[in-house]
C-alpha cells in the first residue's frame, strides 16, 4: 500500500491547475476589455446624442439667415426673447456653440466632424453620427 502522491501526479495535478488558471484568466480579461469597449461606445455615442440635441433645441428657435461653410453652420435665432446669432463651428477636435460673446465646447470628436450643403439642406456630420438640416429660406 502506498503512501502519499507520486511525483507525476503531482506534475499531472499542477498542469491541470495551470491551464484552467490560464483559462479562467483569459475570460475575466476578454470580458473586463469587453466592459471598457461597451463603455467608450456608450460615452461616444451619448456625446453624439447630447450635440444633436443642442443643435436641434437652437434650430428649433431659428428664424432664418442661415450660412454654411465645411467647418460651420450659422443662423438668427430667438433665445430668452432676444434675437441672437448662434454659430457652431469645427475647431481642431471640438464642436464649437458661439452665441454672442459666449463660447462653448459641444462635443468633442475622435475621427471627424463637419458640414455640407445639399439641395435644401445642410449635412452635419460628427465621427459617425449625421443629422439632415432643412433650410428654408437661407
Amino acid at each position: 500500500m502506498r503512501k502519499g502522491i507520486s511525483l507525476i501526479e503531482m506534475v499531472v495535478s499542477l498542469a491541470v491547475s495551470a491551464i484552467l488558471l490560464i483559462s479562467v484568466f483569459k475570460i475575466v480579461n476578454m470580458s473586463i476589455a469587453m466592459s471598457f469597449n461597451i463603455v467608450r461606445e456608450t460615452k461616444s455615442y451619448m456625446s453624439l446624442s447630447r450635440t444633436f440635441d443642442v443643435i436641434e433645441r437652437d434650430l428649433n428657435r431659428s428664424i432664418g439667415n442661415f450660412s454654411w461653410g465645411t467647418s460651420f453652420i450659422s443662423f438668427d435665432a430667438i433665445v430668452d426673447g432676444r434675437y441672437k446669432r448662434i454659430r457652431y463651428y469645427v475647431s481642431g477636435d471640438r464642436i464649437i456653440r458661439r452665441s454672442g460673446n459666449s463660447y462653448n465646447t459641444v462635443t468633442e470628436f475622435v475621427k471627424s466632424a463637419g458640414f455640407y450643403g445639399e439641395e435644401g439642406s445642410v449635412r452635419f456630420f460628427v465621427d459617425e453620427g449625421e443629422i439632415l438640416i432643412g433650410i428654408e429660406g437661407g
